[in-house]
Formats: C-alpha cells, structure tokens, sequence
C-alpha cells in the first residue's frame, strides 16, 4: 500500500512495511520536496501522512502509538483522536544570529525566523519574504521559509509563514517544521537551556513543541503536536505521474539545474526554478 499527501513544500509518500514482531515500525514516509530531490522530513506533511495511515488501515484505528521510518531514521507517534504527538530530527541547528531579531536556522532546509514587536499582523509577510530571499545577503539561502513570529506571553507565540515555494507565492497557515525552527531561535534569543514547551499560534490553527536545549547548538527531545483531518480524497494515476516526473527531470538537466549545489542557468534564479517546480508537481497532483 502506498498513499500520496500534497502540500506546498511538496509530496509525501506512504510504503507499508511488513512487521516481523511487535513494535517494528509500521510503515516508511518518503517526502519528496517541490524543486524534485528527497527531503528529510515535513512536519505538517509527516502529521497528514500519520492520520492518513490510520484512516486507510496501514495503522489499526486502536493503535494510539506507533513507530514509522523516515530518512532520518525510526521515529515515534503517538494518536488521541485528532491530535498528533510525533517525535521530530534532533539533526538542526542554529545557522547564524544575524542580531536579537534575525536568525537563520537548518533543519533540513534553511529557515529565517524574525521576531517582530509591533504587532505580527501588520506585517506584509510576502513582501517582507520576498525581499528577504532575494537579496545577496541570503542568496546561500536555498528556497527559503519566512517566519515571523511575536512572543506574547511565557512560552507562546503568534506565528505566520511565508515559503518561496508556496502555489502563486500565498502565505501558509501553518508550518510544523517552521515552529520547531522558531522554537530553537527563541531559546538562543533567551539564553535557555533544558526541556521547554512552546504554545505556538497559527492563523489555522496551534501546535506545541517540546525540545530540550542540551548545549550551546545541541538539541534532543524533540516533539511537535497538533490536530490533522481529512479535507478530501483523490486518486493518482501514478503511471502518468512518473512520466510526467521524468519529464521535469529531463527538463532540469537541459537547462543544466544542479539542485545540490545550487547552480543555475544564466537568466533564471533558483527560487524561479523552484516556483516551476512547485506549480509542475501541484499540475500533476491535480491531474
């Protein structure tokens, strides 16, 4: 059985695997990112993937705990009802503290996190996004998220989130890897260490993150928590989907797009590449 969810930042795919003893993990989620290449992981997209599981039977519906695989290996979830308790990559870390508001973050892609202290909502999200990524300072920076993110009490934030590779450059309403990324920047912001619970307030929606600060850029205990339900169903036709897949391949290699590093053909920026990735795979999704 294998099962596909879309997002913005791009598909993950369901393979159930065959349980030798009890405990052995229950299924493999493969994500693939936008511009084309395998991703390590997806919050958001990993908590669909989880609830999806179950709904389709690769998980039994009273089994509340579980474990699956991932690239970054075994992981652990646990299921009450609509909420979702998934262990998350401890393999993230602080890329650079540009000042007290501005902090670049890797945890698997590279994440800017900005504290604002005028009012969250104020803010034009995309333009501020927009600009950010395009400027030299930020150009190592590949396909970049955009948080903003306003403390307004111990441990509670207001969030929003703007990725490059959003459909028609819209803000997203939730980012389950962008709320672990703002978690790390608020403990170096305030000098924290040890375990902490973040509250963290979507436009769609919240989610708390646990993590435990071990060192100056060490991080363990890693939790992310929220509701997932089924919006609507559809069927791929996973033929047509590889031939169209190759396709982009075939076409990247023409223009000589080398994703790992990169590179670029002259005229054209990568986060322009990465928009006709991400508008190619959604077509494909929806045919």
């Amino acid at each position: 059985s294998s099962g596909i969810n879309a997002e913005y930042g791009g598909i993950c795919e369901i393979k159930a695997t065959s349980q030798e003893k009890v405990g052995d993990p229950r299924f493999q989620m493969v994500y693939h990112l936008a511009t084309g290449p395998r991703g390590k992981a997806c919050g958001t997209g990993t908590r669909c993937s989880l609830a999806f599981a179950q709904d389709v039977g690769i998980v039994p519906k009273d089994e509340k705990t579980f474990s699956y695989i991932t690239y970054e290996g075994i992981m652990n979830a646990i299921i009450t009802g609509s909420l979702i308790t998934q262990t998350m990559s401890n393999n993230c870390c602080l890329l650079e503290q540009y000042d007290d508001l501005n902090y670049f973050l890797d945890v698997d892609w590279w994440v800017h996190v900005r504290f604002v202290e005028d009012g969250i909502m104020s803010h034009d999200i995309v333009a501020e996004g927009l600009a950010e990524t395009d400027t030299e300072k930020y150009q190592k920076i590949r396909s970049p998220s955009f948080i903003l993110a306003e403390v307004v009490g111990n441990g509670v934030v207001n969030m929003r989130c703007f990725d490059r590779t959003a459909k028609d450059y819209e803000e997203m309403y939730a980012c389950g890897t962008g709320g672990v990324s703002m978690s790390i920047a608020y403990l170096h912001k305030y000098n924290l260490y040890g375990d902490h619970k973040l509250t963290l307030i979507w436009r769609h929606g919240v989610t708390k993150v646990t993590i435990t600060r071990d060192g100056h850029n060490s991080y363990s205990n890693i939790t992310l928590s929220g509701h997932s339900r089924h919006v609507f169903s559809s069927v791929v036709d996973t033929q047509q989907f590889k031939s169209d897949f190759l396709f982009f391949q075939d076409h990247a290699r023409h223009l000589h797009i080398d994703y790992t590093n990169g590179t670029k053909p002259d005229g054209l920026s990568k986060f322009e590449m990465a928009d006709m990735a991400c508008i190619h795979n959604q077509s494909m999704v929806e045919s």
